[in-house]
């Protein structure tokens, strides 16, 4: 050691001593944590949020906008009907978004692998197949109300 650094303190760190040593040990739950999956996490629960909003919408604007026809006693039930099984649809939708991004946010989260947890097989199936119940049950309402000799009011 030369005389020049025994008498003086040094405000550098040794060498020796790392900085995980000095701020402790990084939790294992982060440890591998991407900011790049959690903002797509985050990115594909808000499109499919705004997705039954507008699912919402239509059904709100279905049910509010329905005329009333008063000439017949039964009057026309297939906009309500149907506006109430959008309305419904989009509820179990938000449902479904909101599990799935709790799910794939907390494999994330613990750093698991997340190829697992992004392939959706059943999701978006069961999406398409309720949209074509839905509207064939419209269709089948407004045939019988074709059927039944009532006629829509333009």
């Amino acid at each position: 050691m030369s005389s020049s650094k025994v008498g003086q303190t040094s405000t550098q760190p040794d060498a020796s001593t790392s900085a995980t040593q000095i701020e402790g040990p990084e939790p294992e739950e982060h440890a591998n944590w991407q900011p790049k999956l959690a903002f797509a996490n985050e990115r594909t629960f808000l499109a499919w949020a705004h997705f039954t909003v507008l699912l919402g919408a239509i059904a709100v604007g279905m049910l509010n906008f329905h005329p009333k026809n008063e000439l017949t006693s039964d009057g026309d039930s297939s906009g309500p009907i149907a506006a109430t099984v959008l309305s419904f649809l989009a509820i179990l939708i938000m449902l479904y978004a909101l599990a799935s991004h709790n799910r794939r946010a907390s494999t994330i989260r613990h750093g698991d692998t997340p190829e697992s947890v992004y392939i959706d097989r059943f999701g978006p199936t069961f999406v398409i197949i309720s949209f074509i119940a839905a509207f064939i049950l419209n269709i089948v309402l407004r045939r019988k109300q074709f059927g039944s000799g009532t006629e829509i009011q333009v």
